[in-house]
Order: C-alpha cells, then structure tokens, then sequence
C-alpha cells in the first residue's frame, strides 16, 4: 500500500515513505497465535516423544513469520517483533515440555509416597503444632520433633522448612487430592528450568534457534521488500502518466 503524500512528491522517495503503516494489532495477534502453536508442539513432542528436535525451533520461525505476513505484516518493527515471538514460542515450549515431564515423574515416583496414611499423619502432625504453636520455646520444638519422627537436627531449620506447611496444612484442611497437587506443583516450581536447559545445552540447539529467528525475520523483511518495489513500480507508472498527460496538455 503506498502512501498517497509520497506519490505527489516529484523528487526521490524513501522506500521507508512508499508504505502505509501496517496494522499492527493484526499482524501482532497473528504472530503470537503462530507463537502460542509452535510452544505446544514443542512442549508436546518433548512430553511424548522425551526428546527435543532441534530442527523444529526453525519450523517454528518459518510458522510465525508466515503468519506475521498473512497478518498484514510488514515493515522492520514487525519482522523484529516476529523474531522476538519466535524466541519467546522456542523458551516457552522447553519450558511447557519441561515442567510436563517433571510432573508425570513426579506423580510416577512419588505417588506412593503421598498416600492416605501420609495424609493423615500430616493432619496430625498440622492438628499438635497449632496446639503447640509457633512461639513454643526451642526444647519443645525438639520434642515434637523427636515425637513426631522428623529427621531435623536444627529447631530454626524446622521451623523454616516445615512450619509453614503445616499451618498452611492446618488453616487450609486440604483434600488428599488437594493435598498431592499442591505437593506435586512445589516440587514442580523448585526445579530450574535453567539448569535443565544448561543440562541438556546441545551447539545444534544456538543453531536452530538462530535459524527460526532469522527465518521469523527474514520471512516479514523479505515481504516488505516486495511491497516497497511494488509501490516504487506503481510510482514510476503514476509518474510517466502524469509525465504523459503533461506533454498532451502542452501539445
């Protein structure tokens, strides 16, 4: 699309002033749908396949450029904008796939771990520390300890550590399943992402991700340059009519 105040111009025209401002929101939504699809195949593929193709970060940049264009994207702003969606879909898919992972092997290796009986005894234990209380003196804090079998030597690691589970366990009176998801989702957001991705960090991975990135960009620049010489060949011709018009008018 050409911008009518370039075309009445008669001296040169930046290719920047031969286009109209693209709709942003458009292009913007489009991309981050791209975005959203490419982070669940991810997360999907290394949740069901347990393994990681690096090819796919550049799938991923060819789907979101593509999408950033068939959005009525053009211009610098939106092809960096869909390099960035591109990252953001490749981190948020290891991540999504990460944390999937990490739950079903939870649940796999601890399930028996979170029985009724452990329930039970944490009510139990979440029942005598509210009649214990928080301010109980260091001495009978060991002796809850000792009583009640935890493996702590410290009485300000206990209280640390422990304490707050069990009044949260006490106020909240969680269901066996209440209590197995909020357990699981602890685990779950103490793990680090980072260091699972420093884990599995493969050079293949930097190249791949460089790949999407640059296809993400390089899809939304390249359609812009179509455009621009679309709208400067449309210039030149509105010009040799005027040019034209002008001679007849002499003649």
């Amino acid at each position: 699309m050409a911008n009518p105040s370039s075309r009445s111009s008669r001296g040169p025209v930046a290719s920047s002033d031969l286009l109209a401002p693209p709709n942003f929101g458009r292009a913007l939504t489009a991309a981050g749908i791209a975005a959203a699809v490419g982070a669940l195949a991810w997360g999907a593929m290394v949740f069901f396949a347990h393994r990681e193709f690096s090819l796919l970060a550049w799938g991923i940049g060819l789907l979101v450029g593509f999408a950033c264009v068939k959005g009525g994207g053009y211009g610098t702003p939106l092809a960096v904008a869909a390099g960035v969606f591109a990252l953001l879909s490749i981190l948020f898919g290891k991540m999504f796939g990460f944390r999937m992972i990490l739950e079903a092997e939870f649940e796999k290796q601890y399930s028996a771990v979170l029985t009724t009986e452990a329930h039970q005894e944490m009510a139990t234990d979440a029942e005598k520390w509210a009649a214990l209380e928080d301010k109980a003196s260091d001495d009978a804090v060991s002796k809850f300890i000792l009583d009640r079998g935890y493996d702590y030597d410290e009485v300000a690691v206990f209280r640390q550590e422990i304490v707050p589970d069990l009044v949260a366990f006490h106020e909240t009176k969680p269901s066996l399943e209440d209590w197995r998801d909020s357990v699981t989702a602890e685990v779950v957001n103490e793990a680090s992402f980072i260091e699972s991705l420093k884990a599995d960090f493969h050079p293949l991975d930097l190249l791949f991700v460089g790949l999407g990135i640059a296809s993400a960009f390089g899809l939304v620049s390249r359609h812009t340059a179509e455009l621009q010489v679309e709208a400067r060949r449309q210039l030149r011709d509105e010009r040799g009519e005027d040019d034209e018009e002008a001679a007849e008018r002499e003649a």
